[in-house]
């Protein structure tokens, strides 16, 4: 079970988004049965709230002006993730202190650090279109772009 990144999943649900077709179609292809289903982090969860919170990422330029549009969008996401039974792991302690030294080894942001050390302790995979999980040592990066 590869960890996959929130960005794959907002952008399967914002036609505007730069990765949109990439993203159509790595989910097409989840569909079809020809990928192993992926898992969040929660961290990853935590990232898209503060995102739309802080009015960076609605699609359409939109922004949410109210919790209630936050929920809304926040809902948008979890019904995505429930149809293509992509599941949230659970926090470890063994994975935040991995994600500590991969930031201090590597240079990822505290989030990157996160789906990193959860891909490294599952199957070592994570899907992403994000260049720097190639320089984490036993990581293999599935880019979504190439299919």
């Amino acid at each position: 079970m590869p960890v996959i990144e929130i960005d794959l999943i907002v952008a399967y649900l914002a036609r505007e988004d730069r990765h949109h077709i990439s993203s159509t179609n790595y989910f097409s292809k989840l569909m079809m049965g020809e990928l192993s289903t992926p898992a969040l982090t929660p961290f990853a969860l935590q990232e898209l709230e503060l995102a739309v919170r802080a009015r960076k990422i609605l699609p359409l330029g939109k922004v949410a002006n109210n919790e209630t549009e936050v929920t809304s969008y926040i809902n948008e996401i979890c019904k995505a993730m429930d149809f293509y039974g992509i599941e949230v792991l659970s926090v470890r302690c063994d994975l935040i202190a991995k994600a500590a030294e991969i930031r201090e080894k590597y240079g990822l942001s505290y989030y990157d650090s996160h789906h990193a050390a959860a891909a490294l302790s599952y199957d070592k995979e994570i899907v992403s279109t994000d260049r720097q999980y190639d320089k984490v040592e036993g990581l293999r990066r599935i880019d979504p772009s190439k299919f």
